[in-house]
């Protein structure tokens, strides 16, 4: 995968994919009917953007909806760079999915 340079631009691109992946797969997401807003609940990437960029992870993992819930504004502020899962369950909850899809 591509090492993106910048923190920036890495979390710029994180957020692209994560918009998208949260608009097409809002009901498989943790929480994702809740009302999503500034001071109200906030999209979470589990295993933090911070480390993903640190570590080299490409954002479409990142972004993946199996790495998105949502959680409330205050609780997030609180995480901050923190995970909450670690990188192997990272990929294997994306594995998980794509070996359902080959199943069908």
């Amino acid at each position: 995968g591509q090492h993106v340079d910048s923190y920036k631009s890495y979390r710029r691109i994180v957020e692209e994919i994560s918009d998208r992946n949260y608009k097409h797969n809002r009901s498989l997401i943790e929480n994702g009917n809740a009302t999503r807003g500034p001071f109200d609940n906030h999209l979470d990437h589990v295993f933090s953007i911070w480390n993903g960029w640190r570590l080299g992870i490409p954002p479409f993992i990142i972004g993946h909806y199996t790495n998105l819930r949502m959680i409330s504004y205050s609780e997030n502020c609180k995480k901050s760079y923190g995970n909450h899962k670690t990188i192997d369950q990272l990929y294997c909850d994306i594995l998980d999915v794509i070996g359902q899809d080959t199943e069908k």
